[in-house]
């Protein structure tokens, strides 16, 4: 696939987007994630991209990205630029769905009809971002405790009622796609290894994040980031069994759930496996490990596996939400565990200096130092080695026995024990 770059705007332009900007200031950039160790220090500072100006990059056409190869993650992601028409017939759809007559739902009615209003006002813009905003406000309005007409809009979208959630569904992906446009920085692996592309220049050519703007603070950063990112192990791509995996990706391109699958690792002598036929069954020869559902914390997907009890590979099967246009489908990622080295038995030789440490004062023969006899001989002896100092103790054993056998109480030969004395019973008075 090749790209090309975005079109060049002129110094009047730009002069117009970086006025337009301060006195309206939006997300320049939108990064995806908080917890992601390459933007986890930037999102700390998110508010200074709302007004770093990026003029050019490659735009990544979606419709031909397939993320179910390349594993590909979005870090970063551009604001949509196109006309509030394109998505006007789709927002006007979900309003109309509104349960707003449902008597179930009758103290929800006001905040439902008053977002409804504000979110109509937004579709006779020119620009997308007040519609997200104005959508990002419809889902997360917690009201006004207390007062009737500014109901618990959260707790409306936390209904179990399916209805309600498919209509959360509906307008979580609708404010993804007004407000999100095309990627900036993707990350994905290659072999052993770690990618990541900007699809904006490094410099000032083409932006000004490297200086000349408030975000120009966190340039440094992620470039430190960076060269740790690209530079660290993989720790996701083998883990020892016991070891938890947690999952974290975006809550509105997945469903909540996953399928889990087991493949054992290969013993010895077993026979290799035979290559798959055409249209074979892919999950062939691994053991269904059932579904698992996850938990949406802040617009993210979490997903924690902590089953791994056995060495082998483990797939984890996630199901995409559909695109506009495209249909739904599987992105796979499999994870290899092993059985921790560190508590097998280390059959390596061990050394001298380890074998010292351990039995601090033993003597230790090794073949290039001499004879073990030469080393007995030549070592120094102490005082528990002397022939006095046991001759002593043999003294000191014959005097106790000695001792023991003078003030012991011994019988002669002829005579006898004596006998017991009678006792008299003594008379009781009648």
């Amino acid at each position: 696939m090749r790209l090309w770059p975005s079109k060049e705007f002129s110094e009047e332009e730009k002069q117009k987007r970086q006025l337009s900007n301060l006195l309206e200031p939006q997300f320049q950039i939108f990064l995806r994630s908080d917890t992601h160790p390459l933007l986890a220090e930037a999102y700390k500072f998110r508010t200074a991209f709302k007004f770093l100006n990026i003029d050019r990059y490659y735009p990544v056409p979606r419709q031909r990205w397939d993320r179910e190869t390349n594993h590909a993650e979005e870090l970063a992601t551009l604001p949509n630029d196109r006309p509030v028409s394109d998505y006007e017939a789709s927002a006007r759809e979900i309003l109309n769905s509104l349960p707003l007559d449902d008597p179930i739902y009758a103290k929800y009615r006001p905040g439902l009809e008053r977002h409804k209003n504000a979110i109509r006002e937004t579709l006779i813009g020119k620009t997308l971002h007040p519609v997200a905003n104005a959508l990002d406000a419809f889902l997360r309005d917690p009201g006004k405790a207390g007062d009737a007409d500014q109901p618990n809009l959260k707790e409306f979208w936390e209904l179990t009622d399916p209805k309600v959630q498919e209509l959360k569904t509906r307008l979580e992906r609708l404010k993804e796609t007004v407000q999100y446009g095309d990627p900036l920085v993707v990350t994905s692996r290659f072999g052993k290894g770690r990618v990541v592309v900007f699809l904006t220049t490094a410099g000032r050519a083409w932006n000004d994040w490297a200086g000349g703007s408030p975000a120009s603070v966190t340039y440094p950063v992620v470039m430190l980031e960076l060269q740790k990112f690209l530079s660290s192990v993989d720790t996701e791509q083998d883990k020892t069994v016991g070891t938890p995996l947690d999952l974290e990706v975006d809550s509105i391109r997945y469903e909540q759930k996953m399928h889990r699958y087991f493949q054992p690792e290969a013993r010895e002598g077993d026979a290799p496996p035979a290559p798959p036929a055409d249209n074979a069954d892919p999950h062939a020869g691994l053991k269904d490990l059932g579904e698992q559902i996850g938990s949406i914390v802040s617009g993210r997907l979490l997903l924690s596996f902590d089953e791994a009890r056995k060495p082998g590979i483990y797939v984890f099967e996630l199901m995409q939400r559909p695109d506009v246009g495209v249909e739904a489908r599987v992105e796979a990622r499999a994870v290899a565990y092993n059985v921790d080295t560190a508590n097998e038995s280390d059959l390596r030789r061990a050394s001298r200096d380890e074998l010292e440490h351990a039995a601090s004062g033993v003597l230790v023969h090794r073949p290039d130092s001499g004879t073990l006899r030469d080393q007995i001989a030549n070592r120094q002896t102490d005082l528990s080695e002397s022939a006095w100092f046991y001759l002593l103790f043999l003294i000191v054993l014959v005097i106790e026995q000695a001792l023991a056998v003078h003030l012991s109480f011994h019988l002669r030969g002829n005579e006898a024990l004596p006998p017991a004395q009678a006792v008299q019973p003594q008379a009781t008075a009648a």
